[in-house]
């Protein structure tokens, strides 16, 4: 019906015949139909009501009779639908008693609902489209996503229809799921008995504070490990994987190529960008193994221990035990001095000290006349040999001073005066095979045979004039001195007695 002033029902009425003065009439426009209202019609409609019910509420509407308003109880008013109560409006408090609570948008779209989540449960629901918050005390629930109580008045949460997190009466939390924290985690400092973290079924290991800016990890009760500002402090072993020389299994911040690693079993290796430089085992221990130059410290053998040396991959000599004494050997050369022997062997070859090609040992003086037999004046005719020999003007082709001229013999030429001040050794190509000793020397699993041949032993054509003994002419000089002196005095002694006849001659005149 048309909005219409009081002018226009006016007007209308006067246009209508009115039948009863108890009558008011009412125009429809749109059915172009003229109703009339009585007194008592309009008393009924719009007076006092009876209290209705939800079937059949006092207010209603022509095509739907069971949905509107009624007097649902004393003091409260119900609203119904489809003859069912869903609302009441009470003095103190507002109800949905059937239903949600349902929060719609300005666009018509259902943002929030409240109420019960399912028929038979004490719980309420807060429903929005991606999630359900439960809240009461229910055992199980049936929900994607929920916030509840339960009767030992711990608080739940959980998702998927499983409980994630407790929080315990007392403040204990308990999750199924990772912690992920946007700040810090304070808990109590604990002890190795009691770590601060710990697991359930191992509540004596875990991490703790040991003491002040000290933090402990323990097992079984026990602290393993202690970190500080200083470093770590383990209390026990320390296992690791094997590692390699490009990456060490102990190595440094920054240099993972640096450090220890286990080459093989029972086998220790260190590295140094990389290369292997140190390797040590039960037998011996060789520093830059892998490289054509190497120092190699054995210990195979109960009775030897020594220092091998190596060039271009090639053994060039030992320094150490080998056997009873002290050897030094040049491998290369074929030649080992006995260190040990200088001051417990004798000879009768030097006056002073003797080096011995032949064994490559030092000898001591035998100057001593307990050290001698068949002890003779050195024959005079023998001593004038040394008169033989050609004294030279030379300069040296060894490690001497380029720009100094020397003198001295040439032991060639001194040997063939006499062989007995000349020192002899054996040609390289000498082949004699006689007193070979075999020396446990051991270099990859062959033995390493020592020359321990006298001069004696070898052939003629196999020695080698090697170096004038100069100490060993001594005797000689003094043995041609003493004739010398011998024959000034006898000069001496003729030239007074004549000097004597010739001044008792002149007398004479």
């Amino acid at each position: 019906m048309a909005d219409k002033t009081f002018e226009d029902f006016v007007e209308e009425r006067a246009a209508v015949t009115i039948a009863d003065a108890d009558e008011f009439v009412v125009r429809d426009d749109s059915a172009a139909d003229v109703k009339k209202i009585t007194s008592s019609s309009l008393k009924t409609a719009m007076g006092l009501q009876h209290n209705g019910s939800a079937a059949n509420p006092s207010y209603s509407f022509s095509f739907d009779s069971d949905t509107g308003i009624y007097r649902a109880g004393a003091n409260q008013l119900g609203f119904a639908a489809g003859g069912v109560e869903l609302l009441s409006v009470g003095s103190t408090d507002v109800n949905v008693t059937t239903g949600h609570l349902n929060l719609i948008s300005n666009t018509g779209a259902q943002t929030m609902s409240l109420g019960e989540w399912s028929s038979g449960f004490d719980y309420a629901a807060v429903e929005t489209p991606s999630m359900v918050v439960l809240m009461g005390n229910a055992s199980d629930v049936n929900s994607q996503g929920f916030m509840r109580t339960k009767g030992t008045g711990a608080l739940s949460l959980g998702t998927n229809n499983s409980t994630d997190l407790t929080i315990a009466n007392g403040g204990a939390v308990s999750t199924v799921g990772d912690i992920t924290a946007g700040g810090d985690i304070i808990t109590a400092d604990g002890s190795s008995a009691a770590p601060s973290h710990t697991f359930a079924s191992d509540p004596n290991s875990g991490v703790y504070l040991h003491d002040a800016d000290r933090v402990g990890i323990a097992t079984g009760g026990t602290y393993r490990l202690i970190a500080d500002s200083g470093g770590i402090i383990i209390n026990g072993a320390v296992e690791t994987g094997s590692g390699s020389a490009a990456t060490t299994a102990h190595s440094f911040n920054g240099d993972p190529d640096t450090g220890m690693f286990r080459e093989a079993t029972d086998q220790l290796a260190f590295a140094a960008g990389g290369t292997q430089t140190i390797l040590t085992k039960s037998s011996q221990t060789k520093i830059n193994a892998t490289t054509q130059q190497a120092l190699v410290v054995d210990t195979t053998h109960a009775s030897n221990a020594y220092i091998q040396f190596k060039t271009s991959g090639v053994n060039t000599g030992y320094i150490g035990h080998v056997g009873a004494p002290f050897y030094i050997v040049n491998s290369l050369a074929g030649g080992y001095y006995r260190m040990p022997q200088m001051g417990a062997l004798t000879t009768a070859s030097a006056a002073n000290v003797f080096f011995n090609t032949a064994n490559s040992s030092m000898y001591r003086s035998t100057s001593s006349l307990r050290y001698k037999t068949d002890v003779e004046d050195l024959d005079l005719a023998a001593a004038m040999r040394a008169l033989d020999m050609r004294p030279i003007w030379y300069r040296s082709l060894g490690d001497d001073r380029k720009d100094w001229s020397f003198y001295g013999l040439g032991a060639e030429e001194v040997a063939k005066v006499d062989p007995r001040v000349v020192e002899f050794a054996p040609t390289p190509d000498c082949e004699c095979s006689l007193h070979l000793v075999s020396h446990p020397i051991v270099e990859d699993g062959e033995p390493f045979e020592v020359d321990d041949r006298n001069l004696e032993d070898h052939t003629d054509d196999c020695l080698q004039p090697l170096n004038v003994q100069y100490s060993r002419l001594v005797p000689h000089l003094i043995r041609i001195a003493q004739d010398q002196r011998d024959q000034l005095i006898e000069i001496k002694a003729t030239v007074t007695s004549l000097q004597s006849r010739i001044a008792a001659l002149e007398g004479l005149q």
